[in-house]
C-alpha cells in the first residue's frame, strides 16, 4: 500500500474567505493487492473505512501538523503503510 496523496510534508493553507467545513484534502492510496478493508488513521484517530477501490476520503483539514498512516486488511492479515506527515497552516492575516 502506498499513500499517494498527501505527499510527504505537504502544505495546506486555510483560506479565511471559504468556510473551514468546505477545505479538504484528498487521501488517495493505492494497493498492488486486493484488500477487504482500509483503514485510514491520522493523529491516531480513525478517521475513514474504506471496502472497495479507489480508496479516496476528503478529510477536513485541521491546523496543525499531522502523521498519517492506512492499515490494509486481507485473508486474515494486517498491512500498514508508511507514516506520511503533512501540516495545514493558518490563513494569510486579511489586509485591512
Amino acid at each position: 500500500m502506498v499513500i499517494i496523496n498527501p505527499r510527504p510534508n505537504s502544505r495546506y493553507r486555510l483560506v479565511s474567505s471559504v468556510p473551514r467545513e468546505e477545505q479538504k484534502a484528498e487521501i488517495f492510496v493505492e494497493a498492488a493487492f486486493p484488500l477487504e478493508r482500509v483503514e485510514v488513521i491520522i493523529d491516531g484517530i480513525t478517521v475513514a473505512l474504506m471496502d472497495n477501490p479507489p480508496y479516496r476520503f476528503m478529510w477536513a483539514l485541521q491546523e496543525g501538523k499531522h502523521k498519517l498512516w492506512v492499515l490494509g486488511y486481507s485473508g486474515g492479515k494486517v498491512f500498514k503503510s508508511r507514516e506520511v506527515e503533512f501540516e495545514v497552516i493558518p490563513p494569510l492575516p486579511q489586509k485591512p
